[in-house]
């Protein structure tokens, strides 16, 4: 039977994961922002209570896991290239998505999986990505399931445990996505220069300078700066002006407007720092709201481009009474 067809969902994530304990697992980051981080830490926080044994090549493995997030999605694509080669290469060893966002118009994922022999288990991390697949038809061996962002498996991890003792109300923070996936215009493409004559230079050669060079550069002013990031856009007046009408206690706190989820900007470690000395957050970014929810601070969380940021709350954080979706 197709899985256009299929009604039976799988079982909550754990308790299919706990069919593979262990087992040899390979496990899969997609790795990206600081946000992505905080999904990666999650996944293996709940692979270390399952106590999975990671092995570090797929053809080692019993199963392959591939993390949550984006990533299927057109807007970043990467995840369907990652699942595109894992199924071809692998088509004889299970793999599982875990909980994810789905949203494409262009993108046949059904037809990622073609190849696969072994089961795959695919998860949504809200109701309206799970309804995005339901709607395709997928081989016969594909099992659909929804399940909870894998960030929330580090709700009681030590490391929401270190920052609840780390917690304060130093600044008002005001997070503004600034990439494809910004809703609020503040996306600006960067301008390379001399593309043309740098197409010639080879891969081996832009790499490191890349690297070890420019990166560093880059990362080294935009921190001068940080804070100072899209401080005077209307999203930023219109989140402060919220802010200070609800908490008006709050007026003369300074206010911290910066993109954090931006590795090239903010470190990790300054990331989770800001949000736990935040006395309030406003974010366009979902796991800036989804770690501020964690640590009970009021957060204001705005819908994205697509489903996934209301279909998380209304999945996952609509019963905190700390969190609102504007």
């Amino acid at each position: 039977m197709n899985q256009s067809t299929e009604t039976t969902l799988l079982n909550p994530l754990l308790e299919e994961l706990s069919k593979y304990r262990g087992k040899r697992i390979f496990f899969e980051p997609l790795h990206g922002n600081n946000g992505d981080k905080l999904i990666e830490m999650g996944s293996r926080e709940m692979l270390h209570k399952l106590g999975a044994n990671l092995v570090n090549q797929p053809q080692q493995a019993d199963a392959i896991v591939v993390n949550g997030g984006a990533g299927m999605t057109d807007i970043w694509v990467h995840g369907f290239n990652t699942l595109r080669n894992y199924n071809c290469l692998y088509p004889q060893t299970p793999l599982i998505v875990l909980p994810s966002s789905f949203w494409f118009t262009e993108t046949n994922f059904a037809s990622l999986f073609s190849e696969r022999v072994a089961p795959a288990f695919v998860y949504a991390r809200e109701p309206y990505s799970l309804k995005t697949l339901k709607d395709l038809v997928f081989p016969g061996n594909v099992r659909l399931g929804i399940d909870h962002d894998m960030a929330f498996h580090l709700q009681d991890s030590l490391y929401i445990k270190n920052l609840q003792s780390q917690t304060a109300q130093k600044h008002i923070l005001i997070v503004e996505r600034n990439d494809p996936e910004s809703v609020t215009g503040s996306y600006q493409p960067e301008q390379t220069i001399s593309t043309t004559k740098s197409s010639y230079i080879p891969k081996f050669i832009k790499r490191p300078i890349r690297r070890y060079i420019l990166t560093p550069l880059k990362h080294a002013a935009l921190a001068k700066t940080l804070g100072e990031q899209g401080a005077n856009t209307t999203f930023v007046q219109e989140s402060l002006n919220q802010v200070l009408q609800d908490h008006p206690n709050l007026a003369g706190l300074p206010v911290f407007a910066a993109d954090i989820s931006n590795p090239d900007l903010c470190s990790f470690h300054t990331f989770s720092k800001l949000i736990a000395e935040a006395a309030v957050v406003v974010a366009t970014r979902l796991h800036v709201g989804i770690l501020a929810a964690m640590l009970d601070k009021p957060t204001y969380i705005q819908s994205g481009s697509y489903h996934k940021i209301r279909g998380i709350f209304e999945y996952s954080l609509v019963d905190k009474q700390n969190v609102r979706l504007v």
